[in-house]
Formats: structure tokens, sequence, C-alpha cells
């Protein structure tokens, strides 16, 4: 390494932290519309974060999580419906 070289360590910063909590909110909102509770608030809460934060498109969310696409993209698209408490704070 060069005198003039600096090292980056990358920390988790707070803001994913909070971000990750409100996936984790919203998951539980949205798994409580369901009667029958068919929803996994955590396996939700995966999917959000993956998808907004890791920038994962649903099939490979899905492959991960090993789950079909189209279960993940219903889960992206009833999601979508709420409005997350990031939006109504701007």
């Amino acid at each position: 390494m060069t005198p003039n070289a600096t090292r980056s360590v990358h920390t988790p910063s707070h803001t994913a932290v909070d971000a990750r909590q409100d996936f984790s909110d919203l998951a539980e909102r949205l798994c409580a519309r369901d009667p029958a509770r068919r929803r996994d608030p955590e396996l939700v809460t995966q999917a959000l974060v993956h998808h907004h934060l890791d920038g994962w498109n649903p099939t490979r969310i899905a492959n991960e999580l090993n789950k079909s696409r189209s279960t993940i993209s219903r889960i992206l698209s009833d999601a979508a419906t709420f409005s997350t408490p990031q939006k109504n704070n701007r």
C-alpha cells in the first residue's frame, strides 16, 4: 500500500438500520391485511430489503429466498400499495 493510500471500511449506517425497520413495519402491515396470515413478515421484509436496498430483481430474490418469482412479484406489488414512512416525511 502506498503512503497516501487510504483504506475504506464499510460500516452500516443508521439509515440502513432505520430503512430495514421501515420495511419490517411495512411487512407487518402487509401481512396483517391477510386474515389467513399466509405470509411470513420476515420473508416479506427480506424481499423488500433485497429489492429496494440491494437493487435485486424479483427473479434473483426468488432464487435466493427459495420462493417462486410470482410470489415475490405479488409481495412487491402489494407493498407498492402502501406508502413508506420515508415518503410521508418529505
